[in-house]
């Protein structure tokens, strides 16, 4: 008996000590170690970046970080309270890798209360609930100098940006002053798709990537009058811009031999440039002879009557509502395969969306260096730019498509060595230039060793419609991004900036998986049907114009609506009318088989996803049964019996 009692009070014992040492062993996971994890998202989504480290580790002054977080209201909607753990879990690594210069505080703004008051003052949204209770899930950043940063509300449809969101702000309150950007352009980037005309309304609202520019730079927006680029400018982007005199071309080539950086969207047909400009005068077509001598002396050449088209990478679109979609080889989606992984600005893209884009090619005998970092696929060609300013419709552009085999430059950096595109000095001064008011322009600077300019053949990639969808949250707007159109610029101001540890942040998040294998078995099948499909649909035209031409030449109709014509004219219309229904019947085949080899792909897909590992471990456990089986058949004969 007593050894029974001593077997018990001995696993009792046991158990209370494996409860013991399970709790200790969780209060030390979790204080210890509560920012292990696993990330095992394909671009690491859940890891913080180099970038991020580095920028944490170059904080000089305190940082406080307050996050306005109402958790008891928001208890019943999980979105918000698995974002909000992911939130803090943020701001703590962040706490701890910046050193402690990043303070972090968590409030909860209770109604009627002090805190709810901070935070409906330095403006955070409050989000209302069916219950009539309102939540706030905000964050309200401040440095030493009394600068404010805020979130006004994470949305959860932000959370794949949240690193970038987060840095970004504090990258805002860790500068001393924020990096002017001169922008020159003639396309109503401020004014949005209704032009001047919304603007005069009341109804103008910006296009994103220009509210971007605004929230992240201190935006100097320059007029094609300018005489000189101011001093303060780091960085003077154009895009579209218009015509420019020699005094503004003058302004902009000694930018450059003083050691201004330029990035530069050029664009043979500026679809955006429909929409009227900042001055109202809109329909500007091409930017490509805007620059003038500038290029030349960049060591760079575009063709600004020529347009890329390219079928490999062409987006699919529909003209028209009796039309199916197609693809229009003059409107490109370009992904990593098309991008230089070793510059900063390309290396982390995935997917671009743009329009009519021209080509650059890089002159003999320059003395710069030319580095592409955008090329179109080898399936390409150049095309006159009516082809988009009069919208041939894709399948005419596809039927003429004969590709080179070559893949043109987009996008490029030309570095080193430049000469002044003015040797003989400065141009008389434009009677409308504006000159500073400090005195007359300093002398020539006839030469640069260390230029640094970014060019794009297009600035359509600025339209809304090829890079965000916006919708509006809790009356304001929300932007999720489909392509990396927006990571390319600000990334490219930044980098040209020097600031090189938010550019890969941008792009972090997925924004467009392709179905490559599906894209390409959908291109073969059409190149190789179009023509059959183009035949056919020229026989059905030919067909109805013939019965259209007996109908005309008849004897009008009969009391009951019956055609009168001869017995040889009611012979061919049967006849025709036989052949029109063989035509069809052959036009729906075709667009059976157009999409036969994916459906046969999908097929497998499925099989693989559904069927195949199942049967997979089926077989292998009928195959480990056979050989136990086997097994236990040896061990009988080794052991002296024999089963029958």
């Amino acid at each position: 008996m007593l050894k029974k009692f001593m077997n018990r009070s001995y696993v009792t014992s046991t158990l209370v000590l494996l409860a013991v040492i399970f709790l200790c062993l969780n209060i030390f996971m979790t204080t210890a170690v509560r920012d292990a994890q696993i990330d095992l998202t394909e671009d690491r989504l859940y890891t913080l970046s180099d970038g991020t480290r580095n920028l944490l580790k170059s904080i000089k002054e305190p940082i406080t970080l307050k996050l306005y977080y109402s958790e008891t209201e928001a208890v019943d909607i999980p979105q918000v309270r698995v974002l909000a753990e992911r939130v803090k879990d943020m701001l703590g690594a962040f706490s701890r890798l910046s050193g402690g210069m990043v303070r972090v505080e968590i409030i909860e703004p209770e109604p009627y209360t002090e805190a709810e008051d901070e935070a409906e003052a330095v403006g955070l949204t409050a989000a209302p609930l069916a219950s009539g209770d309102i939540v706030y899930f905000g964050l309200v950043g401040t440095n030493t100098i009394d600068g404010q940063e805020i979130i006004a509300f994470f949305a959860p449809e932000r959370e794949a940006r949240l690193e970038y969101d987060l840095a970004s702000l504090v990258d805002r309150l860790n500068r001393e002053r924020a990096p002017v950007l001169g922008l020159l352009t003639d396309l109503p980037l401020s004014s949005g798709p209704g032009g001047m005309m919304a603007a005069m309304q009341g109804r103008s609202q910006p296009f994103v990537m220009y509210e971007q520019l605004l929230g992240t730079f201190e935006l100097q927006e320059l007029g094609p009058d300018l005489a000189w680029i101011p001093e303060d400018v780091d960085v003077l982007m154009l895009v579209h811009p218009p015509a420019l005199s020699d005094t503004a071309l003058y302004a902009i080539d000694q930018f450059v031999m003083r050691g201004g950086r330029i990035i530069a969207f050029l664009d043979p047909f500026s679809e955006m440039s429909q929409i009227s400009g900042p001055g109202g005068e809109g329909y500007t077509f091409s930017s490509a002879a805007s620059l003038g001598p500038l290029l030349t002396a960049w060591g760079v050449d575009m063709d600004g009557s020529k347009i890329v088209a390219d079928r490999q990478r062409a987006l699919r679109v529909g003209f028209g509502a009796n039309m199916p979609p197609m693809d229009y080889v003059l409107w490109v989606g370009f992904d990593n395969r098309d991008l230089d992984g070793d510059d900063l600005v390309t290396a982390n893209l995935n997917y671009l969306q743009m329009a009519s884009v021209g080509a650059f090619d890089p002159l003999e005998g320059a003395t710069t260096t030319f580095t592409p970092l955008l090329k179109s696929s080898r399936d390409a060609m150049l095309v006159d730019f009516q082809e988009a300013q009069f919208q041939t419709p894709p399948d005419e552009l596809l039927r003429s498509f004969n590709s080179t085999g070559k893949a043109y430059v987009i996008g490029a950096r030309v570095t080193g060595r430049v000469a002044t595109a003015f040797p003989d000095g400065p141009p008389p001064l434009d009677a409308d230039a504006v000159v500073e008011e400090t005195g007359p322009l300093p002398d020539l600077i006839a030469e640069t060793d260390a230029a640094n300019i970014l060019l794009v053949a297009d600035s359509d990639l600025f339209n809304d419609q090829f890079w965000v969808q916006v919708s509006d949250f809790l009356g304001e707007r929300l932007v999720q991004e489909t392509s990396d159109n927006g990571s390319l610029v600000l990334g490219a101001a930044e980098n040209m900036m020097g600031s090189n540890d938010l550019v890969s942040l941008r792009s972090r998040a997925p924004v467009k998986r392709d179905f490559t294998r599906v894209e390409d078995l959908r291109r073969e099948a059409e190149a190789r049907f179009l023509p059959q499909s183009q035949a056919l649909d020229e026989k059905l035209d030919q067909i109805v114009q013939r019965v259209d031409e007996i109908r005309g030449t008849g004897f009008g109709e009969s009391d009951d609506g019956t055609l009168l014509v001869t017995p040889e004219q009611r012979a061919e219309l049967q006849r025709l009318l036989l052949e029109a229904d063989a035509t069809r019947k052959a036009q729906r085949d075709i667009q059976y088989e157009l999409g036969a080899d994916i459906d046969r792909l999908g097929a497998w897909i499925k099989f693989f996803n559904i069927a195949f590992v199942p049967l997979l471990v089926a077989v292998f456990a009928i195959f480990l049964a056979f050989r136990r089986r086997k097994q236990m058949r040896v061990r009988s004969i080794q052991g002296g019996v024999t089963h029958v």
